[in-house]
């Protein structure tokens, strides 16, 4: 038992690797938070990384589309490259590939344009 204590006092202390090593907390009201909340919620972030970017004066600018919808078209963009990858497998393969798919993707692309605009 004394050579495993032997062991584990040998260990340096680890040092979590930070890039930002000071920590700042401090309390609010329930009526400031809930305007820090719905601030945040609003610009898509956390309440911590709001109060951080206003503490630092940062410009924030809202989004021009909700988190819901981005991962909507992030999905769709998912969708719309697993074809082109089943395509482009088929071209090179030697098979051949009918314009109808080629323009059905590209109205795909066209519709996810047509929800950033």
């Amino acid at each position: 038992m004394s050579e495993r204590q032997n062991k584990t006092d040998e260990l340096p202390a680890k040092i979590p690797k930070r890039i930002e090593p000071k920590q700042v907390s401090f309390r609010v009201s329930e009526q400031d938070y809930l305007k820090l909340s719905q601030s945040a919620k609003t610009l898509n972030m956390s309440v911590a990384s709001f109060a951080k970017k206003k503490a630092q004066n940062a410009r924030l600018v809202t989004p021009k589309i909700s988190a819901d919808d981005a991962k909507k078209i992030a999905y769709q963009l998912s969708m719309i490259g697993n074809n082109l990858n089943q395509l482009t497998k088929l071209a090179n393969e030697g098979g051949s590939i009918d314009t109808q798919s080629l323009r059905a993707i590209k109205e795909q692309v066209d519709d996810i344009w047509q929800q950033l605009i």
